[in-house]
């Protein structure tokens, strides 16, 4: 966003009720736009702030079919207001949107069959994942265009994209508030505050010249390229074991080591070709830059039962639970092809997306490492 658009966005909202420290002023650095303190603000100081009633509201003139989700709802009510443009009572909210124009030339959404081939190429979990979040917007907007035929297309795929990168659960589109940078490090958090006001709270101190982030919450770093189309090697990332196994139930011990993984984590479950699966709903079991997570190696103890003995015992052997964790970063590094390709050969769009499967193959390396030297 440029600036002129930034002074806009930043003067309806301040004159909506946003409350920002005048320590904090945005500029450009190396091209990119980031929010800067001017001068040292302490830690647990709240930067910025926005009311919630201000905030675009779900449409009580629609008889929306049951089942409608909330996300759609509220995808549906901001289309409306950016179709308005600045007529709209809530413009500010929607002021900071990506451009179409501008997702067309980078956004998931809008990949060819010839990059989508190459993707599939270089990570077929990657590719599935890529599919699996055009679905979703496919789907947002097929829902929203049955309950308001008349509304464009356009505002709806913009509104719904945005929606990945933009919109804060619950609350919607909050302006300004969503215009500063990430970082795992030293991001802010979002919090409901005082007076039906949410807000970024400082976790740290930040000294003058410091550019402050927000904290996105850990993802999987394929969802992170994915849904903010964008990737920075420097940063801390995970690899989310829950989002991307699919195991199956091939006799009765393993029927009853999922009920006992039933009782202690949200799955779903299905039938394949007569043979029930399951997958973890996403729990945030993690692969980390150099070890596992003590939540993934707590799942690990107990999905990787074998014997009837480990089963009353409740969890598996030393040697058999890191085995399986052995054979599963095995897996993973497999469908990495990353070492096959040069950047030369990568398209020019889909370069965050080489750069993430670089730094996954070697944050894999890294915990097969570790594995190993606990076996």
């Amino acid at each position: 966003m440029d600036m002129q658009k930034y002074e806009n966005c930043l003067t309806w909202a301040l004159n909506h009720g946003l409350d920002m420290d005048s320590r904090i002023e945005r500029k450009q650095i190396n091209g990119v736009y980031g929010m800067y303190a001017k001068e040292s603000i302490p830690k647990n100081t709240v930067v910025a702030s926005f009311p919630k009633n201000r905030l675009i509201p779900n449409r009580t003139d629609m008889n929306y079919p049951d089942g409608t989700p909330e996300t759609v709802k509220r995808c549906h009510a901001a289309a409306i207001e950016l179709s308005k443009g600045e007529a709209s009572a809530y413009f500010g909210c929607v002021a900071a949107f990506e451009s179409l124009e501008a997702l067309r030339s980078h956004s998931f959404y809008f990949f060819s069959n010839e990059e989508l081939k190459f993707i599939q190429n270089l990570n077929p979990v990657l590719y599935k994942l890529i599919l699996e979040s055009k679905h979703v917007v496919d789907s947002a907007k097929q829902q929203i265009q049955a309950i308001d035929p008349d509304l464009a297309e356009d505002p709806i795929v913009q509104t719904v994209l945005n929606s990945f990168s933009r919109s804060w659960g619950k609350n919607g589109f909050v302006p300004v508030l969503d215009l500063f940078n990430h970082s795992d490090r030293k991001g802010l958090k979002l919090k409901s505050l005082l007076n039906d006001k949410i807000g970024h709270v400082t976790g740290v101190e930040y000294q003058a010249g410091e550019q402050i982030f927000i904290n996105y919450s850990k993802k999987d770093m394929l969802n992170q390229a994915i849904i903010y189309n964008y990737f920075d090697p420097s940063g801390v990332h995970f690899i989310d074991y829950s989002i991307r196994v699919i195991q199956a139930v091939n006799n009765e011990l393993q029927q009853k080591v999922l009920g006992m993984i039933a009782t202690q984590y949200p799955i779903q479950q299905n039938d394949i070709n007569g043979v029930r699966h399951f997958r973890l709903m996403p729990q945030n079991l993690f692969f980390q830059e150099n070890a596992p997570s003590v939540k993934l190696f707590e799942y690990f103890q107990v999905s990787s039962i074998q014997t009837e003995k480990e089963l009353v015992e409740k969890k598996s052997s030393h040697n058999t639970m890191f085995g399986n964790m052995l054979s599963t970063i095995n897996s993973f590094l497999a469908v990495n092809k990353v070492e096959s390709f040069q950047l030369s050969d990568v398209p020019e769009k889909l370069h965050h997306l080489y750069h993430m499967q670089k730094k996954e193959f070697q944050m894999l390396l890294s915990n097969r490492e570790w594995v190993i030297d606990q076996l």
